[in-house]
């Protein structure tokens, strides 16, 4: 199978400095969609495979409101995240005669997108998250189809959350159970039968953080049954067990806040001509995300143009 898909992009404000990056990295994927909504003009910018459109968070508001039959009255960009589930419904008429949609943050550098989610992978599965056990909402591919674009609606939370003020709730990856947090013996000994089955575990004590973080998807998803679903995770582990929806979730975005959990504070990667390597080892991946060190006042972005080769990311920049 060689499944077409888009993948959306919205953004509003100033462009940040990593930006024309994360545009070549998409620029790269030749077989992939993308759609850039946004109110920054880009004059002159004609792309084979990223087309923008002229898009306010205004008009944004208004399709989102016409779609979803709600009031959706978003101010805050950063909102928008918790409606990116529904972009398959927002943004279905762009979305037209491809098998799969998805989206994306500009905050990604990807490598070779098609070399990670193959024919085969979307033959076989209706989502692709790319992080290890939850849905992933830097980047994250979904089937073209009804039931899986209306997926968010299967509890009607949805409706309180993409009508609400204040800050992002984060429906769409994760929202905090209060009632999940805190240590008591049962927890405890989910914790240690976690971890005695990863194979990894004579890496324990240099990598503590990192199953500590893996681990509270387990406990969330162990502790869903007794709950009903209130985010993107939990629905897709819900419709999995129901209607036998097939979801990936494998790591195949890296990010400074991983490295930062396994304790690696001196790392580097290299794009080359649309593959992402993490060195020294020059292992390719699908993706990096700059979670942490794009907020870093110090971090620097080289200027790019069209016909550069390559470049390096570390904690302190993209050169």
């Amino acid at each position: 199978m060689n499944a077409n898909i888009c993948i959306i992009h919205t953004y509003w404000g100033s462009l940040p400095p990593w930006f024309p990056h994360f545009i070549m990295s998409c620029k790269y994927n030749r077989d992939i969609d993308f759609m850039v909504f946004t109110d920054v003009v880009q004059e002159n910018k004609r792309e084979e495979n990223v087309q923008y459109y002229p898009f306010s968070i205004t008009d944004f508001n208004k399709l989102s409101s016409r779609k979803l039959e709600l009031n959706i009255t978003i101010d805050d960009p950063y909102r928008v995240c918790d409606l990116k589930p529904a972009f398959g419904h927002i943004f279905e008429d762009y979305l037209q005669g491809y098998a799969f949609w998805g989206y994306c943050d500009n905050d990604l550098i990807f490598g070779d997108i098609r070399k990670f989610v193959t024919g085969d992978i979307l033959d076989k599965y209706d989502i692709i998250s790319t992080y290890q056990g939850f849905m992933s909402g830097p980047f994250a591919i979904f089937r073209n189809r009804q039931d899986v674009v209306t997926l968010y609606k299967k509890n009607d939370v949805y409706r309180q959350i993409f009508t609400g003020t204040g800050s992002c709730a984060g429906f769409d990856e994760n929202i905090i159970r209060k009632d999940n947090e805190g240590i008591h013996f049962r927890k405890f000994l989910l914790f240690c039968l976690f971890l005695l089955k990863n194979p990894a575990i004579r890496r324990l004590f240099s990598q503590f953080s990192e199953w500590r973080y893996q681990f509270q998807w387990a406990y969330k998803k162990y502790r869903l049954g007794l709950q009903i679903p209130v985010d993107m995770t939990e629905i897709v582990w819900q419709a999995e067990k129901v209607t036998g929806l097939k979801a990936s979730f494998r790591e195949l975005l890296i990010s400074d806040a991983y490295y930062e959990r396994i304790r690696k504070y001196h790392w580097k990667l290299e794009w080359k001509q649309g593959h992402l390597y993490k060195l020294p080892e020059n292992t390719e991946i699908l993706g990096f995300h700059l979670f942490h060190c794009k907020k870093n006042k110090d971090f620097a972005c080289s200027r790019i143009h069209d016909t550069i080769q390559s470049f390096w990311i570390s904690a302190k920049s993209i050169n």
